[in-house]
């Protein structure tokens, strides 16, 4: 008899020991459609990014594509990007509460040559780099820049 009682145990175990995975990687949000010139950038930045942003990978299942924005004909040549934009979880189940990002639109901005990422909100910051960006960013620009380099 206790053989019988082991086995919805070990059913139980197994079944939450799934759902505890970490999400699939976050090549999706490459998947939405996304004009052409705009994928030009964004594609192959993008596993440079997540490089960049171990948070992005962590903190992924509370995060969802709110689509993409490109000033490259508009914005003078030394502020010229390409977004992706990222919607925050009102009530994040992964991403910690001192973070401060919960229900923001995170805006991460790659240069047109896919050299340097910016994260202009601090609790976006702390969502990329995983941890609280305060102390990485300068107090003058209160704005995350990073080089984006391939393995």
């Amino acid at each position: 008899m206790a053989s019988i009682r082991i086995l919805p145990l070990i059913a139980a175990t197994s079944i939450a020991a799934c759902t505890d995975r970490p999400p699939p990687p976050p090549d999706t949000a490459l998947r939405e459609p996304m004009p052409p010139e705009v994928a030009e950038v964004i594609q192959p930045a993008w596993p440079k990014v997540l490089k960049a942003c171990p948070g992005l990978q962590r903190y992924w299942s509370d995060l969802e594509n709110a689509g993409t924005e490109d000033n490259r004909s508009f914005a003078p040549p030394e502020a010229r990007r390409v977004s992706l934009l990222l919607k925050v979880a009102g009530s994040p189940k992964t991403i910690p509460g001192a973070f401060g990002a919960q229900g923001h639109t995170c805006t991460f901005e790659v240069t047109p040559d896919g050299s340097t990422l910016t994260v202009p909100k601090l609790a976006c910051a702390s969502v990329c780099l995983g941890e609280d960006a305060d102390p990485h960013i300068p107090m003058r620009t209160r704005v995350l820049r990073l080089p984006l380099v391939a393995d």
